[in-house]
């Protein structure tokens, strides 16, 4: 994929406008770690201003995507140090999807 990146500089000896072009290529692995750090990062902003909970499964999936999308993006380009900390943020998601999962079983047998 790549992107077209224009920047517009002035301030030369007769303030001309300089235009500097920059191709910028991102592949599709990048691209959807790229996905996986911003539904990490949204979700943690959502969870913050109080628009998601803990325990709403809608977070623990989330994370969950987030952090496959970025497992994804490693199996690319591997980095160890970032592989177990995704394996352990998607391991920990399932974790929170399992509880939730516990919770709802729970209430429709008291019920």
């Amino acid at each position: 994929m790549r992107l077209p990146i224009n920047i517009l500089s002035s301030g030369t000896q007769h303030d001309a406008i300089i235009r500097y072009s920059i191709d910028v290529n991102i592949a599709l692995h990048d691209a959807i770690g790229i996905l996986g750090s911003a539904l990490i990062v949204v979700t943690y902003l959502l969870l913050q201003l109080r628009k998601l909970e803990v325990s709403d499964a809608k977070y623990s999936v989330l994370n969950a995507l987030g952090a496959g999308c970025i497992l994804y993006s490693l199996s690319r380009e591997f980095n160890l140090s970032a592989f177990v900390i995704e394996f352990f943020w998607l391991v920990i998601s399932f974790v929170g999807i399992f509880q939730y999962l516990k919770e709802i079983q729970r209430g429709q047998k008291e019920t």
